[in-house]
């Protein structure tokens, strides 16, 4: 499914803005193979759930908790190849391996984003 797969690439790829983002806080994101700032990351998650799969992974992962829904995401049958581009602000970090909290807030803002679109806000 498509927005597995850009999910997935979100998470497993990554990428740190180029110089930050707007504020103080718009910490590094150290994902798998790339960095990217906190900012980018929720601008990304939103533009994966733009996707009119958006509500039924939402659903899925309804209720769970943030580790969990990693762990979802992670055993999803879906692969990225090699091939996958990142998106843009992010930095590509060959043979990084992702932070496991910076992991799992990805996880937070996947929730977040989701509660939002499943309240119809």
């Amino acid at each position: 499914m498509k927005w597995t797969i850009v999910l997935i690439a979100a998470l497993a790829l990554g990428a740190a803005a180029c110089g930050g983002g707007n504020t103080k806080s718009d910490r590094v994101l150290h994902m798998k193979g790339f960095d990217t700032t906190e900012s980018a990351m929720r601008l990304q998650v939103r533009v994966i759930l733009t996707d009119s799969a958006a509500p039924a992974l939402c659903r899925s992962i309804q209720g769970l908790s943030a580790e969990d829904t990693v762990k979802v995401i992670d055993a999803s049958p879906d692969e990225i190849g090699p091939t996958s581009t990142p998106f843009p602000a992010q930095t590509a970090v060959p043979g990084q391996t992702a932070s496991p909290g910076d992991k799992l807030r990805v996880g937070n803002m996947l929730m977040e984003e989701c509660s939002r679109i499943l309240n119809g806000e």
